[in-house]
């Protein structure tokens, strides 16, 4: 990726909040399905239907999130969304153990947090991307879109990573002193009670464990949060072509062309041709400057 004429500052933290987007994005479809299944008992398709709260809330922000940055820019968009997301993370953090029974009134808590979380995360998703296309020239857009989709796949590739790093580490350390009910008791009723004791053991463990990785989670999507008050909403750099005096009608324009093989070219048609390397019909069309008036470039690029 060419950043010659970029503010690279800017693109790098759009990049960077790809990335934390995507590993956000990669925590949630791993723990919440594991919380499904392990805390709430639920069969694995139950626990994908958990999850569609999630991915259903993230595909209606990712729409509504093109609308509002077309409207209002990138970077309040960008901001919101991964402040929302970090706070919809926090929530999930807090669970707690008995997670089927919380509410808020007649709303489960499980579903709603969900929602908040996936509404924040897709929030973001595309203006990141029309950030980055508007930071970089426009000869490096193929490359700078596909740069914001390899920087959310290495975030989900180190989440993942980090996840199960972090994950087996805590849980060996949670589960190392438990005790497990063998070999069985010989009153049934102490038996009973060890196997109750060690599944009670098991599960707050567990439940610890998904708490600390959802609130690593939310200080990520802040950091990202912080990431998107450093992107401007102007276009850092362009080439406009100034006019000093009235652009002539097309008419004009033809007018006064020499055509090809029609004699010696005036000194003025030569700089012309020589100035844009292209057939003056072409010129006259697209309605060019004069060949006295040379590009200016602006830049209000500050990073």
């Amino acid at each position: 990726l060419d950043l010659t004429g970029a503010c690279k500052g800017q693109v790098f933290a759009v990049l960077g909040i790809s990335l934390l987007s995507g590993a956000a994005l990669m925590v949630t479809l791993v723990d919440v399905e594991l919380v499904g299944q392990t805390l709430l008992g639920r069969s694995s398709g139950e626990s994908a239907l958990i999850l569609a709260r999630f991915l259903v809330a993230l595909a209606v922000a990712a729409a509504g999130g093109g609308w509002i940055a077309h409207r209002f820019g990138d970077r309040w968009p960008l901001f919101t969304g991964m402040t929302v997301a970090a706070i919809g993370y926090y929530l999930i953090s807090t669970w707690p153990l008995a997670l089927a029974d919380a509410s808020y009134g007649p709303l489960a808590r499980m579903d709603v947090d969900l929602v908040v979380t996936g509404l924040g995360l897709g929030l973001v998703i595309a203006p990141v991307s029309s950030a980055v296309l508007r930071l970089v020239p426009s000869g490096q857009h193929g490359v700078a879109s596909s740069a914001v989709v390899v920087a959310r796949m290495m975030g989900m590739l180190l989440g993942i990573a980090a996840l199960s790093a972090y994950g087996f580490h805590r849980y060996v350390s949670l589960t190392s002193k438990l005790v497990p009910p063998f070999p069985p008791l010989a009153d049934p009723a102490q038996q009973k009670a060890a196997v109750a004791a060690f599944k009670l053991g098991f599960q707050q463990a567990l439940h610890t464990e998904y708490s600390e990785i959802f609130l690593i989670t939310a200080v990520l999507c802040a950091v990202g949060a912080v990431l998107a008050l450093t992107v401007r909403d102007e276009t850092p750099a362009q080439e406009q072509i100034g006019f000093k005096g009235s652009i002539p009608d097309m008419t004009t324009r033809l007018s006064t062309t020499r055509p090809f093989g029609s004699g010696p070219e005036d000194p003025d048609t030569s700089q012309l041709k020589a100035l844009s390397g292209r057939c003056l019909y072409c010129l006259a069309l697209s309605g060019c400057a004069t060949p006295h008036q040379q590009p200016r470039r602006t830049s209000s690029c500050t990073g």
